[in-house]
């Protein structure tokens, strides 16, 4: 898992002080449990943490392109993606107001975003990936990929037990 470290000290010193975070950074890939996820590039964040009554509040965008792979056609392929971000980050002993898993940790004067960014990417990846909405997959028989063009294997014959589902079509 990558760190983010900001310093909050400044910021903690006085309720509504803000502090602007722009920078692209290098992220490490994203741990879907079977697989990982890659980025293609840096991702470009643009934060806003602001000293809030309860802690440390961030919100903005984060930008990112990652490597997705098709779940039809299996092919490898870029997707830009924006997400926004906004987190709040608590004392360990203030952070017992809030549901625990609500929060993340202020820890010596000091947050990681990382985990709030590699999280919100987790959140939108879909759970169906496809590199085209009009992907057609790969061929059951042959494995060819269907959007590099046609295979020469048979046609699969309907099942008997519709063939009166096709006649009632053609009516």
């Amino acid at each position: 898992m990558a760190e983010l470290i900001i310093d909050v000290s400044d910021l903690l010193r006085e309720v509504g002080k803000e502090l602007e975070i722009k920078m692209s950074k290098e992220f490490s890939p994203l741990n879907l449990g079977t697989r990982e996820v890659k980025f293609a590039k840096l991702v470009d964040l643009n934060l806003t943490l602001e000293n809030v009554d309860s802690g440390v509040l961030a919100q903005g965008t984060v930008e990112g392109t990652l490597i997705l792979q098709c779940n039809r056609c299996l092919k490898e392929f870029a997707c830009p993606m924006k997400v926004k971000i906004e987190e709040i980050f608590c004392h360990p002993s203030k952070s017992q107001e809030l549901e625990e898993s609500e929060t993340f940790p202020i820890m010596d004067e000091r947050v990681d975003l990382a985990p709030v960014i590699e999280q919100a990417f987790l959140l939108v990846i879909p759970m169906k990936v496809l590199c085209n909405p009009k992907c057609k997959g790969l061929c059951p028989i042959c494995g060819k990929n269907l959007n590099e063009g046609m295979c020469d294997c048979p046609k699969q014959e309907i099942d008997s037990r519709f063939l009166i589902l096709k006649k009632l079509l053609k009516k």
